[in-house]
């Protein structure tokens, strides 16, 4: 939050200026900590004792979905009831 706050008064300070936005240096990325452990099962991360419940329960699941997608068809970008006024 610190580093995003720093950056936009960099970029308001360039605005107000009139320098150009390319010239900055890029922001820096904050290094994400992911301490959850992974399923070897289904591949989802839990916190530890979250993890203790699920993973003897995950490997005795037959029905294991490869990856959750809509039933809902889009009709081509286009609303339920079409384009019809």
């Amino acid at each position: 939050l610190k580093n995003a706050i720093r950056q936009g008064k960099l970029i308001n300070q360039a605005l107000k200026e009139g320098k150009d936005l390319k010239d900055l240096p890029p922001m820096p990325s904050a290094p994400v900590q992911d301490d959850r452990v992974p399923c070897p099962h289904c591949g989802r991360r839990f916190n530890e004792d979250v993890a203790e419940r699920h993973i003897p329960r995950c490997k005795d699941i037959r029905a294991k979905p490869k990856r959750l997608v809509s039933k809902r068809p889009t009709y081509g970008g286009v609303g339920r009831r079409g384009s019809r006024r």
